[in-house]
């Protein structure tokens, strides 16, 4: 199992700097379609599973896999290319920075390397705590069930929204704003109510407003380096906070008061999302500006 997490952690940031690399010009918006894809397969994977195991034995099941997998690889080695060297960014190009740091923060302004740890870290915490919270609050297993799919639903619609938008030019700045608005919003109305309806919307809003969060963040932060640390920072978000709120949860016999940690993240992502979203302006300007020999 650790082998194959290796593996997939190392596929997907691959995946996300190809994409990157590839799509430039509409990077938030192809990285918002990406991870709209994979928030799919979480969703619909785990139900295939259950239902395969009713057909076929596990380890038929993680042969095919291999197998799959295997064709993949397959795939990638005949036809899938790097970037032919010109469509790498070079040193020194508009929009991008690059240092012999290999696992230096210094890449990024410290305000985007300490935000980009939230949204993964909020999404963690809500997506893993949710049931046993609203369990506690509504013993209705229908409600518990449906919790768990407006936060899935939110986030999937969000991303498919803000992609569409982005790819007609949308403000990254703009939409970037909106859904962290959305995302305080939602924790609020989650933590403040008890009532079914009120606790059902605030998870919405919450998996709504996060959707297009972390990618456009990556989006944003591609653009001073393609290097990886920035990945391994928001793997550590998504470890983090969601055994902070556990802990605030066991300590407090509370786990109302848990669920503060994601919104005192959401808060904290807010403010400094505000400082993110002029930076992407600014360099949606700087990179539309046309060069002096266009000129």
């Amino acid at each position: 199992m650790a082998i194959f997490g290796l593996g997939l952690g190392m596929t997907m940031t691959a995946t996300s700097l190809l994409q990157s690399t590839r799509n430039a010009d509409r990077r938030g918006a192809e990285l918002n379609r990406l991870n709209l894809v994979w928030a799919l397969g979480a969703c619909v994977c785990p139900t295939l599973a259950a239902h395969s195991l009713r057909i076929a034995s596990a380890c038929t099941i993680f042969s095919s896999l291999g197998l799959f997998f295997f064709l993949m690889c397959l795939w990638v080695l005949v036809f899938e290319r790097d970037p032919e060297t010109p469509g790498w960014p070079q040193r020194g190009s508009t929009g991008l920075r690059f240092t012999g740091q290999k696992w230096s923060l210094t890449l990024w302004p410290v305000s985007l390397v300490v935000v980009i740890l939230l949204p993964t870290g909020i999404e963690s915490s809500m997506g893993g705590w949710i049931a046993a919270y609203v369990q506690r609050t509504h013993e209705a297993i229908l409600t518990t069930v449906t919790a768990g799919s407006c936060f899935w639903v939110g986030l999937m619609l969000s991303r498919t929204i803000a992609s569409a938008f982005l790819l007609r030019r949308r403000s990254e700045g703009l939409v970037l704003t909106q859904s962290l608005c959305t995302v305080v919003a939602g924790a609020l109305l989650l933590i403040s109510t008890t009532a079914s309806p009120g606790i059902l919307l605030g998870v919405f809003l919450v998996g709504f407003g996060l959707g297009p969060v972390y990618p456009l963040l990556l989006a944003i932060a591609l653009q001073y380096s393609e290097n990886t640390t920035i990945f391994f920072v928001a793997g550590v978000g998504s470890a983090f906070f969601p055994w902070l709120t556990g802990i605030v949860s066991s300590s407090t016999s509370s786990l109302r008061t848990g669920l503060l940690v994601p919104l005192a993240a959401s808060v904290l992502m807010l403010a400094l999302g505000f400082r993110i979203a002029r930076m992407a302006k600014g360099r949606e300007r700087t990179v539309g500006m046309p060069t002096q020999s266009a000129r």
